[in-house]
């Protein structure tokens, strides 16, 4: 399968235009039965990466050209702001670290806490959920990987979030290719926090990663000028919200 063959979608205020638009509905079902797959695939029975939070997200997905149901893969990213905006908690500690935190992870969630309070609320981006359809070959797998990166730039300054906070595991190298384009470990001070077990994704070994004012720099990628046709001829669905009195009603 070849750049031609696939395309990106982004979908953004889910709460207001899934029970609006059928195309929509389709698509997020697709990603949520791939990503159910691919968890499947990876982790212990009962992982689970589908949540209330898909519903409040914006979504970044691959997709065939030809057929946009037909999802390869995809990643799911929130604001803080809109966590404060429908009452939710920002879900870093809650997804990282379970519903109680344990004293080993004290240390971690009060680097959190406090790298929170440095930005807007606007301006603070969580992403999770990373998928691929683990059927692909590897080599396109590593292809849309690679291209995620991209993603993480591109996404993050077009819709003006430069400040982006998410937990990476150490299998098969994934938080290298963060590091190459610009993440770093989340620390206080010099103190730079260690990875830890993230209980939601069967413990697996997670760096807690961040990129902080736009400072992600996707240049060493070969494949550049591809990735940023491909996402200069996105599909977008969105609907924005007129009346945040709604919230609160």
């Amino acid at each position: 399968m070849g750049e031609f063959d696939f395309q990106v979608i982004v979908i953004q205020n889910t709460y207001d235009i899934f029970d609006q638009n059928i195309d929509v509905q389709e698509i997020l079902s697709s990603v949520w039965a791939l990503k159910l797959k691919g968890y499947k695939n990876f982790f212990k029975y009962g992982v689970c990466p589908n949540d209330k939070y898909d519903f409040f997200s914006n979504h970044i997905i691959f997709t065939r050209k030809d057929d946009p149901t037909k999802v390869l893969g995809g990643i799911k990213n929130i604001t803080l702001k809109t966590c404060e905006d429908f009452k939710l908690s920002f879900p870093p500690v809650k997804h990282m670290f379970g519903s109680t935190i344990k004293e080993k992870d004290y240390l971690h969630v009060y680097a959190i806490n406090s790298w929170l309070k440095k930005f807007d609320p606007a301006s603070i981006g969580y992403s999770m959920g990373y998928t691929v359809d683990p059927d692909l070959p590897k080599e396109f797998r590593r292809f849309l990987f690679r291209f995620l990166c991209y993603t993480f730039s591109a996404f993050y300054k077009d819709y003006n979030i430069p400040n982006i906070i998410h937990g990476v595991n150490t299998l098969s190298k994934i938080d290298r290719g963060f590091e190459d384009i610009g993440f770093r470990d989340l620390s206080i001070d010099t103190l730079k926090m260690p990875t830890f077990e993230m209980e939601g994704l069967d413990n697996l070994t997670t760096r807690l990663m961040i990129s902080e004012n736009n400072s992600i720099n996707v240049n060493s990628l070969s494949e550049l000028d591809t990735f940023k046709r491909i996402w200069e001829n996105r599909m977008v669905y969105s609907s924005e919200i007129e009346n945040l009195e709604k919230l609160s009603a």
